[in-house]
């Protein structure tokens, strides 16, 4: 969507936020088998949320499954889009859910929640206002959980505030792009890739 941003790519490429938020068209380049292996995820997502919804419930809590962010304060003031896996609400506390899919050999190793996966559900437990976040990791080869519970790393939306802006800022500053940050995995499934290089951007960009 044009003119948004995305929490799980809000600390990836500045050019590819450009992309993004200027409203380029994108172009999927998801392997096919890759595409089976999300599609994969997402159903154990669904099965996850279906399980949180009755325990929550039933213990007098409510659950609310892919709970958007976009209609908080801090979305909207710097536009975001998106959505948690669940947003849990009892009378001691409030929550985000993240659910992730992993391998058994990191299954295996993982002691705590991922670092990159605790600086992207801050940024949504803080557009909901959720001091904790409960992470699930569900073992692909063996259907395995391991559940994980930490604080809200409120420091992360310090760095996501400056993002915005310096990305906002570069397109109503005559559409000026920001130098590429990608790593190599990044640029080689990056939808823009097929436009990134073209010197048209470093002339007269064409904002759509």
């Amino acid at each position: 969507a044009k003119h948004c941003f995305h929490p799980s790519e809000l600390f990836m490429c500045k050019r590819r936020l450009w992309f993004g938020y200027a409203g380029i068209p994108d172009k999927n380049r998801i392997d096919p088998g890759l595409q089976d292996i999300f599609d994969m995820g997402h159903i154990a997502h669904a099965l996850v949320e279906r399980k949180m919804h009755r325990a929550i419930t039933a213990a007098g809590g409510e659950f609310y499954g892919e709970y958007p962010v976009h209609d908080t304060p801090l979305g909207k003031q710097y536009e975001i889009r998106g959505h948690c896996d669940g947003l849990i609400i009892t009378p001691d506390f409030r929550m985000i859910l993240e659910i992730k899919t992993i391998s058994l050999s990191g299954f295996d190793k993982l002691r705590s929640p991922d670092k990159k996966h605790v600086i992207q559900a801050s940024i949504y437990a803080m557009l909901l206002d959720a001091p904790l976040i409960m992470f699930k990791y569900i073992c692909k080869n063996n259907s395995k959980v391991k559940t994980y519970v930490v604080m809200t790393d409120s420091s992360v939306f310090d760095d996501v505030a400056i993002t915005i802006d310096y990305v906002r800022d570069l397109l109503h500053d005559n559409a000026k792009i920001p130098e590429k940050t990608a790593n190599t995995y990044e640029c080689r499934t990056c939808p823009y890739a097929y436009c990134c290089d073209d010197k048209e951007w470093e002339e007269e960009p064409t904002i759509q």
